[in-house]
């Protein structure tokens, strides 16, 4: 069974980056993608519209109110909250759907899982961002402690 899976992506002033991450939630086959605007000044609606998103709403400014807005809205199974500027791998909603087949959801191990994170990769040749990968890493790891641009 194939999970469904609702991709969020908050916004402001991100016209440089919401078409790519919309365009890139969609190639990662994204059930849906909500684009929540914070009252952007530039054209960040008009570029997520030109993607065909699914969903385009606006809600006051701040991080967790415009993640709340879109899962409101949100029709999956599972929600993946998205920053602008990140791009996922191809296979991550595989990974996604591999962790949330319903069948091993009687498994005990399962039941305590309600969140998780993508493995960081910064698009840099420099070495100091693997050390800041790794750090990223180990927080979630042993913090419980993702940023969002590991996605969620």
């Amino acid at each position: 069974m194939r999970v469904r899976v609702s991709f969020i992506i908050p916004t402001l002033d991100e016209q440089d980056h919401v078409a790519a991450a919309i365009e890139n939630a969609a190639s990662a086959g994204a059930s849906e993608v909500i684009v929540v605007d914070g009252g952007s000044d530039d054209a960040t609606i008009d570029r997520a519209r030109e993607t065909g998103v699914s969903q385009i709403t606006q809600s006051a400014p701040g991080r967790g109110i415009q993640l709340n807005a879109g899962a409101r809205l949100a029709t999956g199974e599972m929600i993946l909250f998205l920053h602008a500027d990140n791009q996922l791998h191809a296979d991550c909603l595989q990974q996604i759907c591999d962790w949330g087949d319903e069948s091993s959801w009687g498994d005990p191990a399962w039941s305590e899982i309600v969140w998780g994170a993508f493995r960081q990769r910064i698009d840099s040749d420099q070495r100091r961002y693997r050390w800041l990968e790794r750090g990223n890493a180990w927080r979630v790891k042993w913090r419980g402690h993702p940023f969002g641009d590991q996605a969620v």
